[in-house]
């Protein structure tokens, strides 16, 4: 395996996560606003996919992965960059990925917090 193979496999690894990174905050932020419409008794459609146990959250999340991975892999080496480009390419996916996970999280809390405040018991 060359450096230049190492290179387009960490940058389309990075790649492959910042797009599953940003799915997976779009499914919870969909989750919590699912919650939110129940506790309202909004009619909700049930799920079209059912994924109901862990080995099938793993599983299709490890697929999602893989598939993500490949389709970057291919598009990395068709784009055939420099060994310095794809390094900086991975530290900036690096750095996006953190992004989309700090407002991500950051706006799950905010949304989980305004459903969890109407069970409080206040003293």
């Amino acid at each position: 395996m060359t450096t230049l193979t190492i290179a387009e496999a960490v940058a389309a690894i990075s790649l492959a996560h910042v797009l599953h990174l940003t799915m997976d905050v779009q499914n919870v932020r969909s989750k919590v606003k699912r919650l939110a419409d129940v506790i309202a008794h909004v009619p909700v459609k049930p799920f079209p996919i059912n994924i109901n146990t862990r080995t099938k959250a793993y599983s299709a999340g490890l697929l999602g992965l893989a598939i993500l991975f490949g389709i970057s892999f291919l598009v990395i080496r068709w784009l055939n960059p420099s060994i310095a480009s794809l390094l900086v390419l991975s530290t900036v996916l690096l750095v996006v990925g953190e992004l989309i996970n700090l407002v991500g999280l950051d706006n799950y809390h905010v949304r989980i917090a305004r459903i969890t405040r109407q069970f409080e018991t206040h003293k």
